[in-house]
């Protein structure tokens, strides 16, 4: 299986952006507003899926599922949590909102049609690392909301 040492870092970023976004919270509770809510649940929905969908490759491989099956797996049950996560979430108004995010509407598509045609770990791959990068935007973000509000740091 490619990308297991990638994999294991994606998923220390997940729990590294998690742990920070709720000290942040934790330090301005005093002005929590709905605006800096919805961020912090965007921000530990993202976390959880780069955490998740990092592990599960190496939950597969574990399984015994046969090497070239793993990311046609993997990216499917990925591309069907993103379709799921932005027609059902509320989170799914930040994401309109700033034009940056709506990027991430795109990987589900890339997901798909590694699922379908392909089955490599590159696409995989750079789609976790596409959203670690939407959730660093949404961590500064949530930083930002926190200290218009009046928050100390």
């Amino acid at each position: 299986m490619h990308g297991e040492d990638l994999l294991g870092s994606f998923i220390e970023v997940g729990i590294g952006i998690a742990g920070f976004s709720s000290i942040v919270v934790a330090l301005s509770r005093s002005v929590i507003t709905e605006d800096v809510k919805l961020a912090f649940l965007q921000l530990w929905i993202q976390s959880v899926a780069i955490i998740l969908f990092s592990s599960l490759p190496l939950l597969l491989n574990s399984a015994g599922v046969a090497s070239e099956y793993i990311y046609v797996v993997a990216s499917a049950l990925y591309g069907t949590y993103l379709t799921l996560v932005f027609i059902f979430t509320p989170t799914r108004k930040r994401f309109r909102k700033h034009r940056i995010l709506m990027v991430g509407f795109t990987f589900p598509v890339f997901l798909f049609v590694n699922a379908a045609l392909l089955g490599v770990a590159w696409i995989y791959l750079a789609v976790i690392l596409g959203g670690i990068s939407i959730a660093f935007l949404s961590f500064y973000q949530l930083i930002k909301l926190t200290w218009a509000t009046g928050a100390e740091p």
